[in-house]
């Protein structure tokens, strides 16, 4: 009886790059040479970001905005799925695939398919054949396959997952077996490319996720007669999922949709750190089949965070360093370092040399270290301004104590996280949620919502930082060890008033050795939002200077006092002169 013998030929699907094929797959089928054979000849696909032009219809390639072009080849791994219609029988089968030695080609090998006396058919493809989950009663007013487009998927270094880009073609009508088959087969997902700028802090990225007010992936069927691809009337997601290893740019596979003008929350998981982004999609960014929408995203902190006013000198943040939620705690730092550390103590802190009393900096007192009479934490190392940049700071003592003064505090669980809400009296609130304290590697205080203040307080205790706390009904200022970890809210600090000029009682003093004299300094304008002065003893040797000006006479001989604003910007001197 005569047979018709069923190969696909020449079939393309995206994939990252050409996996060498065994021999085996590449075979001629020498057994059945003789036979009447069909043969379908499947021309390859093109995906570029603008409509491919004439005669390129067939060219599986993803394009860059610079015009670098990506070809995507047939792999060994990959599968597709055949599908016959006629007025009243219909047939599939599942191929492997053998690629040609350049990937642009394959022959699909498998279940042969018998087709004798057969009239009026039609054929169409599915690929990768992985996607397919069922055909819902093929028949000539029946064409639809389900498929199930993964919500997790795996992208390759400039494509996306190939097991999620699903390919189609269908063909005109065959009155009888052809001797030969043409398929062009067309990209039926649509595609995102989106690309994370200062996403530095987040790194290495092991996932990001987005979330659309639209099905992106899950259960969805393809229209065989129409050669579409839609979401299923039930379990679909409204999120697709890449795993990726930190790649420049990440792919994912969904969905057509109309999606510009709605919200796209982007989810991106680091090793260490979450962030969570939401965007409004630009104009014209939709997710059209077999084409690509590219999404540039700035995950930098400062684009996430929000200044709240509860009606006081400063607005505060919505959120902690690193958390994109009220109800994250983000990260713990140590006072005056903005490294992010995995063991709280004084092994790991910058400012010291192993131990609370070998500080480097911040020192008041030289019991703990050398003295520099610096009382506040320098802008380079505010984790606030560190990560957030431009205007945001970590609060002063003066505006943390007015948060307490003039704001109601509630604990209350929001969104399932324990908490406190703070109110001012514009009625606006943020959500502090507990955060506990970092000693070494074990988080303690769990009940406490407690954040770094800026200032030094125990000048005479100099390696203790300073901190705002909740504890149920009590509220206050305390003075943790400063290699503690504690999170961090910041003040927007754009209507800051910076020192102008800075004026001394006196231009010198003289004193005998061992007596002790005082240099006061005023701060110009007086409401200066940072009125801080540090003092500094050109010659050491000869006079010391405390941080509150004070001054000891040593040894004859002559020293410059400096007086200083905390940007070090603004200075002005004394001159100390010491006799016998």
């Amino acid at each position: 009886m005569k047979k018709n013998i069923f190969f696909l030929v020449a079939l393309a699907v995206l994939s990252a790059a050409l996996t060498a094929c065994k021999t085996d797959l590449l075979e001629s089928v020498t057994a059945q040479e003789e036979m009447s054979t069909t043969m379908f000849s499947i021309g390859e696909t093109i995906i570029t970001e603008e409509p491919a032009p004439a005669g390129l219809e067939t060219r599986t390639v993803f394009s860059t905005p610079s015009g670098t072009s990506y070809p995507v080849l047939w792999t060994a791994n990959e599968g597709a799925n055949v599908y016959y219609i006629g007025k009243n029988f219909s047939g599939e089968a599942t191929y492997s695939v053998a690629p040609s030695s350049d990937g642009k080609t394959a022959k699909l090998k498998g279940k042969n398919l018998s087709l004798d006396g057969k009239k009026s058919i039609l054929f169409y493809l599915v690929s990768p054949s992985s996607a397919v989950t069922s055909s819902f009663g093929l028949s000539v007013s029946e064409r639809k396959i389900g498929i199930e487009l993964p919500p997790a998927q795996t992208p390759g270094a400039q494509s996306p997952d190939e097991k999620a880009q699903l390919l189609g073609a269908g063909t005109a009508l065959y009155e009888t077996p052809p001797a030969k088959v043409e398929f062009t087969p067309k990209h039926l997902t649509a595609y995102i490319k989106l690309t994370l700028t200062n996403a530095y802090y987040l790194e290495p990225i092991k996932s990001v996720t987005l979330t659309a007010e639209k099905p992106l992936s899950g259960a969805g069927y393809v229209d065989l007669a129409a050669m579409t691809l839609s979401p299923a009337v039930s379990d679909y997601s409204y999120s697709v999922t890449a795993v990726t290893d930190g790649k420049a740019d990440i792919w994912f596979a969904c969905f057509p949709a109309q999606i510009e003008g709605t919200t796209l929350k982007i989810r991106v998981t680091g090793e260490k750190h979450s962030m969570t982004r939401e965007i409004t999609v630009p104009s014209g960014k939709n997710l059209t089949a077999g084409k690509i929408a590219s999404l540039d995203v700035n995950m930098h902190q400062s684009k996430i965070v929000k200044a709240v006013d509860l009606g006081l000198s400063v607005k505060w943040a919505d959120v902690n360093i690193f958390a994109s939620a009220p109800e994250e705690v983000g990260e713990y730092f140590q006072w005056g370092y903005p490294g992010p550390v995995e063991e709280f103590s004084w092994s790991t802190y910058a400012w010291c040399k192993g131990s609370n009393s070998t500080l480097t900096r911040y020192v008041t007192n030289g019991a703990y270290g050398t003295v520099d009479n610096i009382t506040t934490m320098r802008t380079g190392d505010d984790a606030a301004t560190a990560w957030l940049l431009g205007k945001w700071r970590t609060p002063t003592q003066k505006e943390a104590q007015e948060l307490l003064d003039n704001c109601s505090v509630e604990e209350v669980t929001q969104n399932g996280v324990a908490g406190y809400k703070v109110t001012g009296k514009t009625g606006n609130s943020i959500f502090l949620p507990k955060s506990g304290m970092m000693m070494g590697t074990s988080k303690n205080l769990p009940n406490y919502a407690e954040f770094w203040v800026r200032d030094l307080t125990r000048y005479e205790f100099c390696y203790q930082g300073t901190a705002l706390y909740f504890n149920g009904s009590n509220h206050g200022i305390v003075a943790p060890n400063r290699c503690n970890g504690l999170p961090v809210r910041a003040v927007d600090g754009s209507d800051d008033i910076y020192v102008e000029a800075i004026t001394l009682d006196k231009k010198e003093m003289t004193l005998r050795v061992g007596e002790t004299g005082k240099f006061t300094a005023t701060v110009s304008p007086s409401n200066a939002t940072i009125p801080n002065v540090e003092w500094y003893s050109g010659t050491a040797s000869v006079a010391t200077v405390d941080y509150l000006g004070n001054v000891t006479a040593l040894a004859p001989g002559t020293s410059d006092i400096r007086a200083s604003d905390y940007t070090g910007n603004i200075r002005v001197w004394g001159t100390v002169k010491v006799i016998e």
